[in-house]
């Protein structure tokens, strides 16, 4: 029960870090669609310069998006590995502790 305790307290706060590095992308990736849509949408109505201003805007609109959604990631993906690799250890030396007192107690039940 005190293992599992705290496993837990270590497990906290990866489900926040593990969301940020899954949403990152989606959000960069949502943004270029959405830059994109703008950009193309536009190609039916005025003059051409006015245009090719209004897809480079969209284009860039884009193009910042994917740059926020993978910064994102990669700042939340360097904690999320270096905590998960710390639960990992913690979860084996209890394992370890576990299994030493197993046999501790078998040895003494004999």
């Amino acid at each position: 029960e005190a293992a599992s305790k705290e496993l837990d307290q270590y497990n906290r706060g990866l489900v926040v870090l593990d969301t940020a590095v899954t949403l990152g992308p989606l959000l960069g990736l949502l943004g270029t669609v959405t830059g994109m849509m703008k950009a193309f949408g536009i190609v039916g109505g005025s003059e051409l310069a006015d245009k090719q201003q209004v897809i480079t805007g969209g284009i860039a609109e884009s193009l910042i998006a994917v740059s926020f959604g993978l910064i994102v990631a990669i700042v939340a993906i360097l904690p999320l590995n270096y905590f998960s690799a710390k639960l990992e250890r913690v979860r084996r030396q209890i394992e370890a502790s576990m299994n030493q007192l197993t046999i501790l107690l078998r040895k003494l039940g004999r």
